[in-house]
């Protein structure tokens, strides 16, 4: 005796159900008018407004000038801002260090 329920649809090679086949074209609809729906429309945009939004190719900083391709950063930008991460890391774990032994050397029992 079979202890398993029973699927509630029974595909058979011989006879493809209606709940199935109605299925596949409700989803094949869907399909397409999702894709229909998706297509990209012509926006109107004046220059002004490109030119407001856009990245510059070189930006002036404290560390010096950032350049950018297409608002993605060149290698030696990249490779700079990193050299300056690396350096305010260590500036900064340099200074909560420094507040730590300052309190600790303050208190009466640190010797």
């Amino acid at each position: 005796m079979n202890k398993w329920p029973q699927p509630a649809v029974r595909l058979s090679k011989k006879k493809i159900h209606k709940p199935y086949v109605r299925f596949c074209l409700k989803l094949a609809i869907a399909f397409v008018a999702v894709h229909i729906m998706c297509f990209p429309v012509g926006a109107q945009v004046s220059q002004e407004t490109l030119n407001s939004i856009s990245t510059p190719n070189t930006v002036e900083t404290s560390i010096g000038t950032l350049k950018f391709l297409d608002g993605a950063p060149l290698p030696q930008t990249a490779e700079k801002v990193y050299d300056f991460l690396d350096t305010m890391r260590g500036v900064d774990a340099f200074l909560k260090g420094m507040l730590r032994k300052s309190t600790t050397s303050s208190t009466p029992c640190a010797e």
